[in-house]
């Protein structure tokens, strides 16, 4: 979380840098930096700069990570509907 608020802002584009800070933060990785564009190459910022660059684990951890906030959403999402009750008739 601590990656993730210190950095979250660093992005030109705040709705991606948002996210991926946190997951910089909940990966232990770096991400971002210098980006090679056909028209050369573009200084960006670091996210998690104190971290290693990110290899084949950390895309494991990260679809796992991504799958079980898929689950935790549809559930949240179920308890939601389950409480509304039946929705009126049209």
């Amino acid at each position: 979380v601590r990656t993730g608020l210190r950095d979250r802002m660093k992005h030109a584009s705040p709705n991606s840098a948002h996210a991926e800070a946190f997951a910089a933060g909940a990966l232990h990785v770096r991400l971002g930096g210098p980006v090679r564009y056909a028209d050369g190459l573009r200084e960006k910022p670091w996210l998690g700069r104190e971290f290693p660059d990110p290899g084949p684990e950390q895309v494991h951890v990260a679809v796992r990570l991504i799958r079980a906030a898929a689950w935790v959403s549809m559930a949240v999402s179920l308890v939601v509907l389950w409480k509304m009750g039946p929705l009126p008739a049209g």
